[in-house]
């Protein structure tokens, strides 16, 4: 998600390996170098394929395609989801996309629906996240 903008990015994977995590991000740093962005911050919680073994691939990964975009990662304090941003979307895509849909749907028409939510112009508006962030910074001792 974009805290810029409230953009939402979705791509499935039938696997969370560290490769595909790094292809995935591969993915948002190209998106981002044509927007015109020179840095990419990523808040990562502390999944192992979000270590050393992928940020090494995903840094081979840049280098192949001539990516200049600069990617900082920075870690969440072990077991936070209330400061994860991304659990509140996770929250939100569940309750637009999935809530009471028909128990017999395939992945692939989840995941459609779950692509088409995102998709939205205003699938979480710009005051939404500035919300958000006032809340997670609230979670923060001072």
């Amino acid at each position: 998600m974009d805290l810029a903008d409230g953009q939402c990015l979705f791509r499935a994977s039938g696997q969370a390996r560290s490769a595909d995590v790094a292809a995935c991000f591969a993915y948002l740093a190209a998106h981002y170098q044509q927007r015109g962005y020179r840095q990419l911050d990523v808040f990562l919680d502390r999944n192992p394929t979000h270590q050393e073994r992928m940020q090494a691939q995903l840094a081979g990964l840049l280098a192949q395609a001539g990516t200049t975009l600069r990617v900082r990662f920075h870690s969440l304090v072990v077991y936070s989801p209330q400061l994860n941003l991304v659990e509140y979307v996770i929250h939100l895509l569940r309750h637009q996309a999935l809530h009471r849909r028909p128990y017999y749907l395939r992945l692939a028409e989840l995941q459609q629906q779950v692509e088409q939510c995102c998709a939205q112009p205003h699938f979480l508006p710009y005051v939404q996240v500035l919300n958000l962030m006032d809340h997670l910074d609230s979670l923060v001792p001072q």
